[in-house]
């Protein structure tokens, strides 16, 4: 298995005041916005995004990880017996599919697979 860092998000509440002040660090607009639920800038390599709360991996997510990888089932059973416990998975229809894990620490991540 093999993971590239995708994106890195934050949970926020209130998704106008977030984005505004996201343009202002960034000095760019978000390439991709979704209403109230998503919003994301290009940063290089990795993207900054920010999620709705309904969004979010799981209700306590505050900040999230996002790792593309090729394929969800054979990288969540790798993960699994490397102590990750898988959380959730979620199919998004053409934009993929997503699985939320939390690592041995107690972090939320998520693996992205492009159907």
């Amino acid at each position: 298995m093999t993971g590239e860092l995708r994106t890195a998000y934050l949970v926020v509440e209130d998704m106008d005041a977030a984005v505004a002040f996201y343009t202002t660090l960034l000095g760019a607009e978000p390439s991709l916005r979704d209403g109230g639920r998503w919003a994301e800038f290009r940063t290089g390599g990795c993207r900054l995004a920010l999620s709705s709360v309904e969004e979010a991996a799981t209700p306590d997510t505050r900040v999230a990880l996002v790792f593309d990888i090729a394929t969800l089932e054979p990288a969540i059973a790798l993960l699994e017996e490397a102590g990750a416990v898988l959380l959730s998975t979620r199919d998004m229809g053409s934009h993929g599919r997503t699985a939320a894990l939390r690592d041995p620490a107690g972090h939320t991540f998520q693996l992205y697979a492009r159907n």
